[in-house]
């Protein structure tokens, strides 16, 4: 059970930066449209640089506007190519006017993803969940990358409308743009030579886990809260106990779970991936508890919205953020 939090732990953190790389950064030449170029077709453009992997003629948009340095385009639609081979929707997608390679802020509000348009699994198991139409998710990202200083950060904010949010924040170090064009092209070997400087990733659930609960015939939050109680009798371990009541806390009293790792000194990312006895006391830097409550001070991250989740039934449209 330790050495499954641990793979969870730094798995949960190399997807989160390999996606977020995946998706905004460009794979081929940059193809920046001129600052006269009307916002149309600067969308146009850019979105070719941001969505190689989908073809040209699949990007539809209603329209677009300047604002700033950045560019917003409202009702996207996405035809995905095969495998996938579905459509999902964008309401609004926020990004840097001029594309710079890991840099800039991006923020997506409304993707929605139609649960009955994915794999039969994967449909099967949402729908017995209660989810019946779309996943709409929220997304935002900061992302920063100083090739002097071979320093790479990335804040990476998700929430899954009604249900989940969950916010990450990373900071890595030695490390160059090859490094992370090469995780693009599929080769990660040379992203694990990065060292960790520090890590936060915090986990909000607003319905999630009751939803999923709904899967597990006999289980609620109050039977897995005891057998956490049981599991903690067992464990001497001061960074697993710490870990697994957050956990509790999570189940029992609804609190956010966070959990961070903050080496004393910068660390490799494969160094993290270490396993055998006693592995916990071999990650260094690690701690857990609910938001707010773990021993190091956090990681600056994004403020939270103020107006709170939406409630079942709310009209979808994204307000809370105005271009």
């Amino acid at each position: 059970m330790k050495r499954l939090l641990r793979y969870l732990l730094v798995l949960s953190l190399s997807g989160a930066i390999g996606v977020w790389l995946w998706i905004t950064s460009p794979r081929f030449r940059y193809n920046d449209p001129p600052p006269q170029t009307p916002p149309a077709q600067q969308a146009s453009m850019l979105l070719r640089n941001y969505l190689p992997l989908v073809p040209q003629d699949n990007v539809l948009f209603q329209h677009a506007e300047r604002h700033k340095e950045q560019i917003i385009v409202h009702g996207i639609t996405l035809r995905l190519p095969p495998p996938i081979g579905f459509s999902i929707t964008i309401d609004r997608l926020r990004f840097p006017a001029q594309a710079r390679p890991f840099n800039g802020r991006f923020i997506v509000r409304g993707l929605r993803v139609p649960v009955r348009k994915l794999p039969l699994g994967i449909a099967f198991v949402l729908m017995q969940a209660g989810y019946l139409k779309d996943l709409i998710f929220d997304l935002e990202a900061t992302q920063a990358h100083d090739h002097t200083q071979r320093r790479y950060q990335l804040s990476l904010r998700a929430e899954l409308r009604d249900d989940a949010r969950l916010s990450a924040s990373v900071i890595l170090d030695d490390i160059d743009t090859d490094a992370l064009h090469a995780a693009l092209r599929g080769n990660p070997g040379m992203l694990l030579q990065a060292r960790l400087v520090s890590a936060r990733l915090t986990f909000t659930d607003i319905h999630l886990i009751d939803n999923l609960l709904r899967l597990a015939v006999g289980q609620n939050r109050a039977g897995l809260a005891r057998r956490i109680d049981e599991h903690l009798v067992l464990l001497d371990d001061p960074t697993a106990r710490r870990v697994w009541r957050a956990i509790r806390a999570l189940l029992a009293q609804h609190q956010p779970l966070t959990m961070r790792l903050r080496p004393p000194v910068p660390v490799r990312l494969q160094q993290l991936l270490v396993t055998g006895q006693r592995a916990w006391e071999r990650l260094p830097g690690l701690d857990a508890g609910p938001a707010g409550v773990t021993r190091h001070s956090p990681l600056k991250s994004a403020p939270q919205d103020s107006a709170g989740p939406r409630k079942p039934g709310s009209d979808t449209t994204d307000t809370r953020q105005s271009p």
